[in-house]
């Protein structure tokens, strides 16, 4: 297959795999980010026994700041800025313009492939 091949190849996928209607809604991405958040903190003794068990004996403290902090702040730190990373960006461009059309990017996840 050929560069050309493969290329065409790529970006048939991407249009088979694509649909607006699977893009997940902000409510339904922090229901997913409030579970996670709540299963870690709900399940903190039995993850910090398995981790002392795997690793032979750590402290709870450690097992804290180097297992579950890291995560608990990036879920924090995703539900902070969500609403503002999903917003739609206005953009313009000379074509565009003279239509009197407007442009916007949509910021959207990577899907799965």
């Amino acid at each position: 297959m050929n560069k050309l091949e493969r290329l065409e190849h790529v970006f048939k996928l991407q249009k088979e795999n694509y649909s607006p209607a699977n893009t997940m809604t902000y409510e339904k991405r922090m229901d997913i980010l409030n579970r996670m958040d709540k299963m870690f903190r709900s399940h903190y003794k039995e993850i910090t026994k398995v981790l002392q068990e795997d690793f032979g004996y750590r402290g709870t403290d450690f097992i804290f700041t180097a297992e579950f902090y890291p995560i608990l702040s990036h879920i924090s730190h995703v539900k902070k800025g969500l609403k503002s990373w999903m917003r739609k960006e206005r953009t313009t461009s000379l074509s565009m313009a003279l239509t009197g059309q407007r442009e916007y990017i949509v910021n959207e996840p990577l899907p799965k492939m």
